[in-house]
């Protein structure tokens, strides 16, 4: 702010250069209250910070003359509507609709084809807990069907609501952008979903004595007291497992019954 404001004060003349009051709320809604309204006593010509939709219209129910004090406001757009706003025009919000951010977690999810995620956020007031910031984030996950804090940054992509991911449009190479690492400092894709260890494994229930071994074959043996269980059947899916982009933990299960009785267990759960 202040390096804007010294910009603009040299193109102009030095007499009709603004005076910046800086003032520290701490992240405390009382204290930005209170703040505010010792700035506008003072006289101030414009607020600018992150002033939420609560503090603005508290501050305009103390004194109505403060609406013709512009306050712009940084914070994310609120999920919930203040009618109240409504009454003060000067009150301008400055920051993308919180919908925008919400659309660019989702598709970060969607490009890297990641089925669950887990959000992990901070509690204040610019990012709120209410059932409408979750709702957000989960609709625009739905379109998708579907970090390590370090103290720089790189850049990586570029997204925007309209164009979605930048090489995406252009093409690799055209844009000179960092590496991704992820946790470990690997370069590779998270699977995604990890099976947890108190989680059960999908069981998948299998002839033992099918009349086509070459498809699914149950064998023993005894000295090392293991089943295995083969064949072109078992062979597919096992392939197409390993497609997936999560983790996916299975067992087999012979059963010596026939294919109906198989079947009948599968679909009463017993398998």
């Amino acid at each position: 702010m202040e390096m804007a404001l010294h910009d603009f004060c040299t193109t102009i003349d030095t007499c009709s250069c603004p005076i910046l009051h800086i003032k520290d709320s701490q992240g405390n809604s009382a204290r930005s209250y209170y703040e505010v309204m010792d700035l506008m006593k003072g006289q101030v010509k414009a607020i600018i910070g992150t002033i939420g939709p609560q503090e603005a219209t508290l501050v305009s129910e103390y004194d109505k003359t403060t609406n013709n004090i512009p306050i712009i406001s940084l914070t994310p757009t609120a999920t919930s509507s203040f009618p109240e706003l409504e009454t003060m025009p000067s009150f301008i919000q400055m920051s993308h609709d919180v919908k925008i951010h919400m659309q660019c977690i989702a598709a970060i999810v969607g490009h890297f084809s990641w089925r669950k995620v887990t959000p992990i956020y901070e509690d204040h007031s610019t990012f709120s807990t209410s059932p409408g910031m979750l709702t957000l984030l989960s609709d625009a996950l739905q379109v998708v069907e579907s970090t390590v804090e370090r103290p720089s940054y790189r850049e990586i992509e570029f997204w925007s609501p309209e164009f979605g991911f930048l090489n995406d449009k252009l093409g690799s190479g055209e844009v000179s952008l960092d590496l991704i690492y992820w946790p470990g400092g690997t370069q590779r894709i998270p699977i995604g979903r990890v099976l947890r260890n108190d989680e059960k494994p999908l069981k998948i229930g299998v002839p033992a004595r099918g009349a086509f071994r070459q498809f699914v074959n149950v064998s023993y043996d005894p000295d090392k007291n293991e089943t295995y269980v083969t064949g072109f059947s078992i062979q597919v899916f096992e392939a197409a497992v390993k497609k997936l982009n999560y983790s996916l933990s299975y067992v087999f299960v012979p059963y010596n019954g026939t294919y109906d009785d198989l079947v009948a267990e599968v679909h009463n759960k017993c398998v």
